[in-house]
């Protein structure tokens, strides 16, 4: 591969350091995700596995052999339950895009399996068109997402990855093998997200797929997953707590895919010389 570069070492060195800008930030927000990441898993950890969250009356929750039950799972707190995740949500794998769909370019985007990295990273820089024409089928209309939505890949070897939708400009549809949780109440969105983060599940839902040529998985094994759930004053206060968390994740996610779409455009500019920098002596 040929790569065009100035031939100046000092312009070499001056467009690296306005690169390197962008990366320190790209860097520094990935950082500060993980921190939050680890601050909500923990966070959900003590109030669902522990049981340390706080009671009617704001001081820490004291389990105790009077308000604690036998269940499958060992005591829970009086007035938990065990169910399944499809109480919370129903997952439906997105729709099956023909080749003629895709387009080279568009405002209207399609989320493909790849686009699904993992740990809740879905990224949009780089995302496949599709034809306005299409989205007018209502089955399309159906799988529109928005920021914050929980997606899922369901076959292959991104089997388990699980991705939120970050703010984004364009139309995003979802594609075919990546399924989308729909919510039976949009505020579960971080309760839901945390306890599949929090229990591992990207790497229990592969194990799930595998007895074929490739990992596969359906709704119906998801939906099944067992799940606390706890009184409705509990979930309401945890969803309160934990719901900033999430949404400043989603913001910092977006921050991250406009700073990378702008370094890539601008390096390969800067290289062959269409744009040049000034800089003060």
């Amino acid at each position: 591969m040929i790569i065009q570069a100035p031939k100046d070492v000092k312009d070499q060195r001056e467009i690296a350091k306005t690169i390197s800008v962008y990366d320190q930030k790209i860097t520094l927000l990935r950082e500060q995700n993980q921190t939050l990441e680890e601050l909500a898993q923990t966070l959900f950890k003590r109030w669902f596995v522990e049981f340390e969250f706080p009671n009617e009356n704001g001081q820490p929750y004291k389990s105790s052999g009077g308000n604690m039950v036998d269940s499958e799972l060992g005591e829970i707190p009086e007035g938990w339950r065990i169910g399944v995740l499809g109480e919370l949500s129903n997952l439906k794998s997105g729709y099956a895009f023909k080749s003629k769909d895709f387009v080279d370019s568009s405002c209207i985007k399609a989320i493909k399996i790849k686009d699904l990295k993992g740990k809740g990273v879905v990224e949009i820089s780089d995302v496949s068109s599709v034809s306005e024409q299409v989205t007018i089928i209502e089955r399309v209309k159906y799988f529109k997402l928005d920021k914050g939505d929980i997606v899922l890949a369901m076959s292959g070897n991104t089997t388990g990855k699980i991705g939120v939708i970050p703010p984004h400009d364009n139309e995003l549809y979802l594609n075919q093998r990546v399924g989308k949780f729909f919510l039976k109440d949009p505020s579960y969105k971080s309760f839901v997200y945390n306890f599949l983060m929090s229990g591992n599940y990207e790497e229990r839902i592969l194990s799930m797929g595998y007895g074929s040529a490739q990992p596969n998985i359906n709704p119906s094994q998801i939906e099944s997953i067992e799940v606390l759930i706890p009184r409705d004053e509990i979930l309401t206060d945890y969803i309160g707590t934990s719901e900033p968390i999430y949404n400043k994740v989603l913001i910092n996610n977006a921050e991250i895919q406009s700073l990378i779409q702008l370094r890539d455009t601008l390096l390969p500019k800067l290289m062959s010389g269409e744009l040049k920098i000034k800089f003060n002596e």
